[in-house]
């Protein structure tokens, strides 16, 4: 009977620390899994963010070439139709 009783608790113990481990790796894969997701995010920012540094260089310098222009544009109509106003 000593022998049997010392089976089974020894068998309990076996099946408590097996539930034991796997909570500690299901935390352990939590954990993971919130660290990749947080390795994707930081990825994503950081290439979108190195696309628009890169784009603006060339591109923003064309768009504010063009906004000269037209602002150019504007001042020199303004002027023109003042003096076209000062004629009538």
């Amino acid at each position: 009977m000593r022998n049997t009783d010392d089976y089974m608790d020894q068998t309990d113990e076996l099946v408590l620390i097996s539930h034991e481990a796997k909570e500690f790796y299901d935390e352990i894969r939590g954990l993971v899994v919130v660290f990749l997701l947080f390795t994707i995010l930081f990825f994503i920012a950081h290439i979108t963010l190195q696309y628009f540094l890169s784009k603006t260089g060339y591109e923003l310098k064309a768009c504010r070439a063009e906004r000269l222009a037209y602002q150019l544009v504007l001042v020199v109509e303004q002027g023109i139709n003042s003096r076209l106003d000062t004629f009538d």
